[in-house]
């Protein structure tokens, strides 16, 4: 996502918004969080907006990224309008965390091609145990510590 679109997902900066503050994004594994800070870091506002995670066969923890994004910026938006009304202020600066690791298979344009296969995801535990039989040559080479999901 790029600075302009981020912008655009808020809104037109809110008239009278005069001071600065910081606008934190958390992507976690089920929902998504805001906070708006001053530059001091006193927590002007606040927001989450869930999404779910399915688990059609036993072992298995999906989540369609699109859900992400409709998180995201429904929680932003509520989290900094509330700091303009509250404080006027408008964020000058974003953070950004998110959920551990998982795989997203896109297309070329970007797009989900079906629903993430999350952290939490134990379906690939046999293929686990083919790469820790690798050796330890072969382990240090790779030098990443797997996981099954």
């Amino acid at each position: 996502m790029n600075a302009a679109r981020a912008a655009d997902a808020l809104e037109p900066r809110a008239a009278g918004a005069k001071k600065h503050c910081t606008l934190g994004l958390d992507l976690g594994t089920s929902s998504a969080k805001a906070v708006v800070t001053d530059i001091g870091g006193k927590v002007l506002a606040q927001a989450s907006a869930g999404y779910a995670v399915t688990s059609a066969v036993s072992g298995y923890a999906e989540s369609d990224p699109a859900h992400w994004w409709s998180a995201v910026t429904a929680c932003a938006r509520e989290a900094v309008r509330a700091a303009v009304r509250a404080a006027g202020t408008w964020p000058a600066a974003i953070g950004l965390s998110g959920q551990m690791h998982g795989l997203v298979l896109a297309s070329a344009d970007g797009q989900a091609l079906r629903p993430a296969l999350l952290w939490a995801d134990s379906r690939a535990t046999g293929a686990l145990r083919a790469y820790r039989r690798l050796g330890p040559a072969a382990l240090a080479r790779l030098a990443n510590p797997l996981a099954p999901g």
